[in-house]
């Protein structure tokens, strides 16, 4: 088996992607700048449901404006009374999801992945090693690695567009109720094997079959964390075996 090394430094020289897709969505809306429908996180779509409403608002409301006929001081008035209540509800909103980014920021460090392949054959065998800084002790409800195939598929378009994804689970290992500190971090280590029958790794605009190794965190009273890391599966197969 080919030694470990950093995941960004393989998949950069494979050409993958290592955007992940659903890097802190709970936890990080605006960094990531999601729509409203790729998060599950209650909050967060609340306020980005607030956001779109002070939008609407402020496009609308111009309406109710009065003509200009009447006295300057009370076309004013309602021009100040208009952008308070528009800024107010944003910055309130703004403020709200920063402070939920900051208390998840303050339990976590950023993770690091070392893996001995990621582009792989059917029956191949890879190692990884997960590394995750833990700022205050932690006790999380669950913490779950998985290697996982999503069919992910996109229907219809402009507004109409859906995506349906569909994840096959190959292999899972589920820890209930772990606690972490700052001497005891997250390590993890761990072998898996691509099945002999797997299919190869595809992707057009409409229709994906990605291979991916899935790090989910239910952290309690706090957005929880998912991290992604995708896999380059070929259809070649491994005559070494």
């Amino acid at each position: 088996m080919k030694p470990l090394q950093p995941y960004h430094t393989l998949a950069q020289s494979a050409g993958i992607s290592i955007k992940s897709p659903h890097l802190y969505t709970k936890s990080f809306p605006l960094l990531q700048y999601f729509p409203i429908y790729w998060t599950k996180n209650v909050l967060d779509k609340f306020w980005y449901l607030l956001l779109a409403l002070s939008a609407v608002w402020m496009l609308t409301s111009v309406n109710l404006i009065p003509p200009t006929n009447d006295s300057l001081s009370e076309y004013l008035s309602i021009i100040l009374l208009f952008l308070v209540w528009v800024g107010g509800i944003m910055v309130i909103s703004l403020a709200l999801i920063a402070i939920i980014t900051w208390i998840t920021s303050t339990k976590f460090a950023p993770a690091e992945l070392a893996i001995s392949s990621i582009v792989l054959r059917p029956s191949d065998t890879f190692e990884i090693h997960y590394q995750q800084q833990v700022k205050h002790q932690t006790t999380l409800n669950s913490l779950s690695f998985a290697l996982i195939l999503r069919e992910s598929i996109t229907e219809g378009s402009g507004r109409s567009m859906k995506t349906i994804n569909h994840d096959t689970v190959i292999e899972e290992e589920k820890m209930p109720n772990v606690t972490f500190s700052p001497d005891q971090p997250i390590n993890y280590s761990h072998t898996y094997t691509i099945p002999p029958d797997a299919t190869h790794s595809y992707e057009t605009d409409s229709n994906k079959l990605l291979w991916l190794l899935q790090v989910k965190m239910d952290v309690p009273n706090f957005p929880d964390y998912q991290r992604e890391y995708k896999l380059q599966v070929i259809s070649e197969v491994n005559n070494e075996i």
